[in-house]
């Protein structure tokens, strides 16, 4: 039969098979733990295998032959750099592709902080861009937009997941459509959260405070090592109440409500597909010291020669310095994130309590987060970075499935 039948621990849910079907036969549906999955209308399906060609499973990733470039970098702006996770390049990355008529889709809140990718072609429409979320976002229609942006001939930045860039290639590269304006750029994942579960904390939020009315994942309120949820409920900030607290993030470090799919995940490596690739620069300390002010500062993959093009022409806006392999190197540019033995437990109370109990027993550091909370900055301070990670991977790293 020439159509899709992902397994869970393969799908990433990226909805390139829903987004290039021609009969408008695949929807994305959300199972029990709130991820969601293709689900084929037998009476619609003519398999005709376009969303064969537009699965990335078991597809080999794009090949890029670009000498790969390490920088460090971090915005000129102090507005712009407080607002965002790092050091502000996605930011600039966005403002030079609208401000030269292009268009800019990305991740950001939309009504009732659900995530979504959207469109900007303006610069105000691309600061919802800013910040992490750590949860999975819809692409909706963005795929079918960014393919008429392209055949338009507009310029085209695409921010997202690894797997989202590539589910977007494949949905572009089975609709033949023209990539020469495409930039794409992934970040460094840890693995994406269950939408679920983040619909479920918002509404205990919004009941604890009366109302939710802003919440940023990382704000950097204590210093960017030492970042924290920033959470507005009406005119009162009650981002203190969550700093040692139980809290959505929490659940997310643990890996509880993360993905399948992404304990096997493909893209935890140096070849990327994306044309940049952007993450926190945590070993920045022994990698560009003079840079590290706790504000914030950008580790920047160019992987292409689009990318290169890119980087170049943000480059004014900001303060660089190109490192070395070893000075970006992250565990999970090496291996996925590991799924946790409890994991299974979780879900099962999950299904069966209250939610606001199952946060209060899952929703706070393990003994192993906080010492690793407590001494990350301690060997960042001495430029250690590197050589705990790679002590950590030899102790708690499982090897990486072929």
């Amino acid at each position: 039969m020439n159509r899709i039948d992902p397994v869970k621990t393969a799908c990433c849910g990226c909805g390139a098979c829903a987004s290039v079907c021609p009969k408008g036969a695949i929807t994305m549906e959300a199972d029990d733990e709130g991820f969601r999955y293709p689900s084929v209308d037998e009476a619609l399906c003519v398999n005709c295998g376009l969303c064969v060609k537009a699965c990335s499973i078991g597809k080999e990733k794009p090949a890029h032959t670009f000498e790969q470039q390490y920088f460090a970098a971090q915005h000129k702006d102090d507005d712009t750099v407080m607002q965002s996770s790092s050091g502000g390049i996605a930011s600039a990355l966005a403002a030079e592709v609208v401000k030269n008529g292009g268009a800019v889709y990305g991740a950001g809140f939309e009504a009732g902080f659900e995530v979504r990718h959207s469109r900007a072609d303006v610069l105000s429409e691309t600061l919802r861009f800013r910040g992490s979320k750590y949860v999975q976002s819809d692409l909706a229609q963005t795929m079918q937009e960014v393919e008429e942006d392209l055949r338009g001939g507009r310029e085209v930045l695409f921010t997202g997941t690894p797997c989202q860039v590539h589910g977007l290639l494949l949905y572009l590269r089975a609709k033949r459509v023209p990539e020469d304006t495409l930039v794409t750029c992934d970040f460094v994942c840890h693995g994406v959260g269950s939408l679920q579960v983040w619909e479920d904390y918002v509404s205990l939020l919004a009941t604890r405070h009366g109302s939710l009315d802003r919440y940023n994942f990382r704000g950097k309120e204590a210093g960017w090592h030492k970042s924290y949820p920033a959470i507005q409920a009406g005119s009162q900030n009650v981002s203190e109440k969550y700093k040692e607290k139980e809290s959505f993030f929490r659940m997310y470090s643990s890996s509880v409500i993360t993905r399948p799919s992404c304990y096997q995940c493909a893209y935890t490596s140096y070849e990327r597909c994306a044309d940049l690739t952007l993450a926190d620069f945590w070993n920045i300390d022994k990698a560009a010291p003079a840079m590290n002010d706790d504000r914030g500062t950008s580790q920047v993959l160019v992987n292409s020669e689009k990318g290169a093009a890119l980087f170049a022409r943000v480059r004014g806006a900001a303060v660089t310095q190109e490192c070395s392999k070893e000075d970006v190197w992250q565990l999970h540019l090496e291996f996925p994130t590991q799924s946790p033995k409890n994991r299974e437990v979780f879900w099962k109370a999950y299904a069966s309590q209250p939610f606001e109990q199952v946060l209060l027993r899952y929703g706070k550091h393990s003994f192993t987060a906080k010492c690793r909370r407590k001494l990350m900055p301690v060997v960042n301070k001495l430029g250690l970075y590197t050589l705990a990670g790679k002590l950590y991977k030899i102790v708690f790293v499982r090897e990486k499935k072929q």
